[in-house]
């Protein structure tokens, strides 16, 4: 668990490291770094992630062990005592044997030995033999009767211990149950950070590459000290426009179950209908099949000479672009999902959406990273932050 809480902070804070930056200091050495950092946390998440695994693994063998052997401890333990029973069992036969044999013994060694030596023609040797014989059987069975005895003591030695051992297994069995229940919940969890470590460092290793080559082309330089915005040659927009032909607001900007919804829900199209660029921008990032949100599309714009992140989820499939690429505001960025195709629901990936739609959202500023920051996030221009509000062409704006 102290690995978990470590984990989080130290995603939290390499999320909040990723905005320290504005969009007009940022330099190519700032990309490279935030690769480099991102490169060092996937590093550590998939130490974290394998080490779990890795427990796993050796807590199921463990159990399976665990369960084999309570299921064949009674069988023993009814073993032995049937051993117990059968050893007990000819210890009372030889007992009374062993009477017999010192009863004759007895009379040998007694005053009929003489009588029996008078009436025997063998003579005093062979009674002699037969002394002996008896004698040799007593040793017998007194032998036989000590290893017996031992036998059931021992027996008895191992019912104990099984039984204590039983005890100490179901107790195991517990213990394992609940630490693979403890770490498939961490895993759990590892994965709600996968947009903010693999995805991030995918985002930031493709976003890194793609300014190396603007850079060159535009300022002429790859070194760290070049500003981003001397690569970054962002077309100017005179306005907006829908990223949709029509539709409808199903869900607003602003506190939603307990959480802020940073864009607004536009519902009424068909999965698969075409989105377009709000703005002519530059593709900042293409995030693929996200668990929350899906596919995404993240775009620089500068509009009337502010800048502006615009994003995209739950598409479909994303259109013919790059990150890098610049894109006009009759660009097809992708294309309508949220629905049977994608939504979790449905047995798809997406677990951040229950039907058909698009969530579009508008921060002011050229965010650096992904992650969108919650006093940035603005109603996208020409929407009402109205549920219901509903617009039937993309240049349709609001008095």
């Amino acid at each position: 668990m102290k690995k978990l809480i470590f984990f989080s902070i130290m995603v939290f804070a390499f999320s909040f490291n990723l905005q320290s930056v504005s969009a007009k200091e940022l330099t190519l050495g700032d990309l490279r770094v935030r690769y480099e950092e991102a490169l060092a946390k996937k590093s550590q998440y998939d130490s974290l992630s394998n080490e779990a695994k890795k427990e796993i693994a050796n807590k199921e063998d463990a159990l399976k062990d665990a369960l084999s052997f309570l299921a064949n401890v009674d069988s023993q333990i009814l073993s032995l005592e049937e051993n117990i029973r059968v050893s007990n069992e000819k210890i009372e036969q030889l007992k009374e044997q062993s009477k017999k044999v010192l009863q004759y013994l007895q009379v040998l060694q007694g005053e009929n030995a003489y009588l029996e030596f008078v009436a025997d023609s063998s003579g005093v040797s062979d009674l002699l033999r037969r002394i002996e014989a008896v004698k040799e059987i007593i040793y017998y069975v007194e032998d036989t009767l000590a290893t017996l005895d031992e036998e059931v003591q021992n027996n008895a030695k191992l019912i104990l211990e099984l039984k204590l051992k039983k005890e100490e297994t179901k107790k195991d069995v517990v213990s394992y149950q609940s630490r693979i229940e403890n770490l498939y919940g961490s895993l759990e969890n590892y994965d709600k950070y996968a947009l903010s470590i693999n995805e991030e460092y995918e985002v930031l290793k493709k976003q890194y590459e793609t300014y190396q080559n603007l850079c060159l082309m535009n300022a002429g330089r790859v070194d760290d000290a070049v500003l981003i915005e001397d690569c970054n040659v962002i077309p100017i927009n005179g306005g907006w426009m829908k990223p949709l032909e029509s539709g409808h607001i199903t869900s607003i900007v602003g506190e939603r179950y307990g959480t802020f919804h940073d864009g607004i829900d536009i519902g009424g199209n068909l999965e698969g209908t075409p989105v377009y660029s709000a703005a002519t921008g530059v593709v900042k990032a293409i995030v693929p099949l996200t668990s929350c949100g899906g596919n995404r599309v993240y775009i620089n714009a500068l509009v009337g000479g502010e800048e502006y992140t615009i994003y995209y989820y739950h598409l479909l499939q994303f259109g013919d672009i790059q990150v890098g690429d610049i894109v006009t505001q009759d660009t097809v960025i992708g294309y309508v999902g949220g629905g049977r195709s994608t939504s979790a629901l449905y047995g798809g990936y997406d677990y951040c959406t229950s039907g058909t739609h698009l969530h579009f959202g508008v921060q002011k500023g050229w965010s650096s990273s992904i992650n969108i920051i919650e006093e940035q996030v603005i109603v996208p221009p020409g929407f009402l932050n109205s549920t219901g509000y509903s617009f039937s062409r993309r240049e349709d704006f609001y008095n």
